[in-house]
């Protein structure tokens, strides 16, 4: 990507923003700088810096997305069994009395 990334800008110095991914450190990104002769700069963010990362906006935003979808999801399931288990109104009701009567002794 880096080598693309040179080759697309033929001329002048390239500053790409880097993340502290671990496929950064890679001896394959190493070469391809030390091949750019300082042509090709890079840019490391802070270790936890996510108002920098584009990427990380996004991610956040999906997040919450799930998290709000999946919270609003198991609500309707609390509220479907709370309604399952209610009694229904119009619904026929068993008119036998099943309770054990007490005995009249008197």
């Amino acid at each position: 990507m880096l080598e693309a990334l040179l080759a697309k800008h033929p001329t002048g110095t390239v500053y790409v923003a880097w993340d502290n991914a671990s496929t950064h450190e890679d001896d394959e990104v190493e070469a391809v700088v030390r091949a750019a002769a300082g042509r090709l700069v890079l840019l490391y963010l802070p270790t936890y810096s996510p108002w920098l990362n584009p990427i990380e906006m996004l991610w956040r935003h999906f997040r919450r997305e799930v998290t709000r979808t999946l919270r609003e999801r198991q609500g309707l399931a609390r509220r479907r069994r709370r309604l399952l288990r209610a009694p229904q109104p119009g619904a026929a009701q068993d008119p036998v009395d099943h309770r054990p009567k007490a005995a009249n002794l008197a």
